[in-house]
Formats: C-alpha cells, structure tokens, sequence
C-alpha cells in the first residue's frame, strides 16, 4: 500500500504527509517542482529516505511540493532507488499508488524495456511507446498517480480504484479528517475515475483535459 499527495502549500503538504504516512512507512519521496532550468523554465529534485520522523524541509524557491509514501512489498523488501517512486523516464516522473494486475503481458505486448520488477515500473516506458492516454486505458488494477513531464511542464493526476481526493490545488490518496482542522476545512472531494486532471501553476487549481477507457479493478486501495 502507498499514498501520493501534493500542494503549493508546504503546511497543507506536511499535514498531508503525515496523514499519508500511515499507508506506507518503507520509503518516503520528496519531489519539488521549481521555476528556472532548461526545459519550459521549469525543473524538478527528487529525495529519497527512510527516516520518517525527519521534518519536511521547506525550500522557498519550490513552486510546487509531491510526495509518495511506500510500504515494502512482496518484490520489495530492501531500499533502493530505483524500486521507488517517482519512477523517471526521459525527464517524465510517476508516482503511483495500487496494483496494476496485467503489467507482465504489457511488458510482453509492447516489448517494454524494464529495468526492475515493480509493476509500476511499467507505466513510463508504456506511456512513451503509445501515448499517455492510450496507455491508461490499457492498465488493469488499481492506479491512482501523480505525472509530471519536465518537458512540456504538464502535472496531472488521475486515478482508477485507487482513492485520490482533491481541493483547489491539493491532492491526497487519504482524506484528511478532523485531526487535521486546517485540511479539513478545504473542503476534499473524490476525483471522478477515468478523468485526467492537469494542473494550472497560476491559478492553483486542477482542470479535466482528458478521460481514459476504465478496466476493472478487482479491489479498492
């Protein structure tokens, strides 16, 4: 089980983690979006660790905070970067929360190139062989994710079984409750699954660009 969340806000975005901890306490990423670099004057810095109990570090430059929490999983048992999320692929990141069911026969069918086996290891390399939207529609499972594409600056989120709830320009596998007044006053409501939601870095808010053929999910995480 994982979680993945995100805010502009680095108070929303701790309050966020530490509720999300609870559905992984393996691994934790940190992914910070800054304006700047190469690329659609954007660039990105991913942390990797295991220490749970270290504070979130603010950076003032960060435009935008993502986060995912991983518990260890059958295939996964020892820390290593790369079994963890975000996964990259030619400056695209994923981050993904659930179990995709059908990802032996995807790496079998399209002739993906697989460097670890993770089942969510497979979405990237999918994703540049038929396209984003194509590639969602084919995925059987569960899969609730945050994608960010350094070159292009587009950051969606999307979901299919797996819970993801959304505020303005807040999002979160696990809904904040009443022991987090703050988030919880925002008001978070479930994404609608089979919706691709992009985000606007001025307004702060996440807009449907898209929608995706749903498989079925044979369970809820």
């Amino acid at each position: 089980m994982c979680g993945i969340f995100g805010s502009n806000d680095i108070k929303t975005f701790k309050e966020l983690y530490a509720k999300n901890s609870e559905r992984g306490n393996f691994v934790r990423s940190v992914t910070m979006v800054f304006p700047g670099g190469m690329k659609n004057g954007i660039h990105v810095s991913t942390k990797h660790d295991q220490d749970f109990n270290k504070p979130i570090e603010e950076n003032p430059f960060c435009i935008y905070y993502l986060g995912h929490v991983q518990s260890p999983t059958s295939s996964v048992r020892e820390f290593d970067t790369k079994t963890s999320h975000p996964f990259n692929l030619n400056d695209k990141y994923i981050a993904h929360n659930g179990v995709l069911s059908n990802h032996e026969e995807l790496i079998k069918e399209y002739n993906l190139d697989i460097t670890c086996s993770v089942d969510s290891s497979v979405l990237l390399p999918l994703i540049e062989k038929i396209g984003f939207t194509d590639a969602l529609s084919t995925l059987q499972g569960t899969f609730g994710c945050w994608y960010y594409d350094t070159n292009t600056g587009s950051m969606r989120i999307f979901r299919s079984g797996s819970t993801l709830f959304l505020n303005n320009g807040s999002f979160s596998s696990m809904q904040p409750e009443t022991s987090h007044e703050r988030v919880n006053s925002l008001g978070y409501s479930r994404i609608e699954e089979g919706h691709v939601l992009e985000y606007n870095f001025t307004n702060n808010t996440f807009n449907k660009i898209d929608e995706f053929e749903l498989k079925d999910s044979p369970f809820f995480l």
